[in-house]
């Protein structure tokens, strides 16, 4: 395989602001190496927020599919033998050595990821493996992580042959990844934060159907839409209320804005997500 560390960033239909986030964050760290990095859109994103992360390669889903149809688009052009796994809601906030987890990998043929603790402190069960590396008792983590590429698309490939379903305990990826990978008597790890946090969540904003991250995603009908909090469009009512809690809501972030950070840049980044989500710029399929 290539000796390229490929990077694959995963993104979606109305979260430019936050990939440009993710990607500011983690470009000088990653631009310190040699890697092929590849950009997979799942829908319509800004020409301009494909031009930020300059992929080598782009794989897009022009009407949505969900996030596991964006996993079997992009993970099979991996042609290294290590790749990093980031979506686009992460920054980081600590210690960041990734050639210390390609290290890690290249001497331990059984792990299959190491991740970044988006946590302090670790759990009880994660005992120590090597200095400053633990188990995942979790298992498999879609966080940021470096994953050993085989073993990420045996996983997947189980994912495609086995059953489909809308469970989460079951059925979403992550817990189909869990049990594959614990059934294969493999080993997903963590570094070990020392009470720092290495990397923070973003998208608490944004979110779609969990039914999009199952199973059963890869059989339902591409959208033009995701639903974040169900899977049909909400009745009169329901639109009537969301505009009566929005009203609210946003009362008390304009009271806010003089002295919270914070709210300013929730401000910021409502009116920006406004401005993408209901007047989207369609991508040409041109790369930047």
């Amino acid at each position: 395989m290539n000796e390229v560390l490929n990077v694959v960033v995963f993104t979606c239909e109305g979260r430019e602001q936050l990939l440009r986030q993710t990607w500011k964050s983690f470009a000088p760290a990653l631009e310190k190496l040699t890697h092929r990095r590849i950009l997979a859109v799942d829908g319509q994103v800004s020409p301009d927020a494909v031009a930020c992360v300059k992929p080598d390669v782009l794989v897009q889903n022009y009407r949505r599919r969900g996030y596991v149809q964006s996993m079997l688009n992009a993970i099979p052009i991996v042609n290294s033998e290590f790749f990093f796994w980031l979506e686009d809601d992460w920054q980081i906030t600590g210690e960041f050595d990734l050639p210390r987890a390609v290290a890690a990998l290249k001497e331990n043929p059984r792990w299959m990821q190491v991740r970044w603790s988006k946590k302090p402190t670790l759990e009880k069960d994660d005992h120590p493996l090597i200095p400053g590396i633990h188990v995942s008792s979790v298992g498999f983590s879609g966080n940021p992580c470096l994953c050993r590429t085989e073993l990420i698309r045996q996983g997947l490939q189980h994912l495609v042959d086995g059953p489909r379903g809308n469970d989460l305990a079951i059925d979403f990826f992550e817990n189909i990844l869990i049990k594959w990978a614990r059934d294969q008597n493999l080993v997903c790890t963590v570094f070990d934060p020392r009470g720092t946090i290495a990397v923070t969540h973003l998208g608490f904003l944004e979110s779609s159907g969990r039914e999009w991250l199952m199973s059963a995603s890869l059989e339902r009908e591409p959208a033009e839409h995701f639903f974040g909090m169900g899977d049909t469009s909400p009745e009169l009512w329901r639109r009537l209320w969301m505009a009566c809690k929005l009203s609210r809501s946003m009362l008390g972030v304009l009271l806010r804005i003089p002295t919270r950070d914070v709210a300013y840049e929730l401000a910021y980044r409502i009116i920006t997500t406004t401005k993408i989500t209901l007047t989207p710029t369609k991508y040409t399929g041109v790369r930047p």
